[in-house]
């Protein structure tokens, strides 16, 4: 990302974890953080620290992914289960997103906004119709947090087995590419 952003034109890039942000206190009028809280250790902790950043009339903007449920996520699921231990796989996504079944509720990013001192809270849905390839779908879902682990988990020649099994089994049961709806809630606070 760094990268990324230096071969845009940025010239000042920082890394850094919430809390403890290497910036200064009230330092920009804007914050944008996409899908970002639900990966907190803390929200309670790291929330504040982002908006410490902001100077006052300053605006927090955040995404985190909303609650729809949609067929081929959770075939993706029953798959990965097959063949690792559920309870496992469930663990390690507590462990690296703890908060983002929480962060799923708009009434829980809205509390969580308010509890960090941002008024004029604002959360809307947005849903967005998705159309991909099985194969883009699967290696989407190959480079979740979860796909990581199983590939963790089971080595090189298990994590093959896992893709092929994935692939052989998507094309047979679904027609591709395949439509889905997603959800995304936006949230806007502001520092008084």
């Amino acid at each position: 990302m760094l990268r990324t952003a230096r071969s845009h034109g940025l010239r000042h890039v920082v890394v850094g974890s919430a809390p403890g942000l290497p910036l200064a206190d009230r330092s920009f009028d804007r914050v944008l953080a996409n899908f970002v809280l639900s990966h907190l250790s803390s929200y309670e902790l790291g929330l504040p620290d982002i908006v410490r950043l902001l100077r006052s009339g300053g605006r927090l903007g955040v995404t985190a992914w909303g609650s729809i449920r949609n067929e081929y996520r959770e075939f993706w699921q029953s798959l990965a289960e097959s063949f690792v231990v559920k309870d496992a796989l469930a663990e390690a996504t507590r462990e690296g997103i703890p908060w983002d079944e929480w962060f799923s509720d708009p009434g829980h990013l809205e509390k969580a906004f308010q509890e960090a001192g941002l008024t004029s809270v604002k959360v809307r849905r947005v849903v967005y119709r998705i159309r991909a390839t099985i194969a883009d779908f699967l290696a989407i879902r190959e480079n979740t947090l979860q796909g990581r682990f199983i590939r963790h988990h089971l080595g090189d020649a298990g994590w093959e087995r896992f893709k092929q099994t994935a692939a052989a089994e998507f094309h047979r049961r679904f027609t591709d590419p395949v439509d889905h709806d997603r959800d995304v809630l936006i949230a806007i606070g502001t520092r008084p």
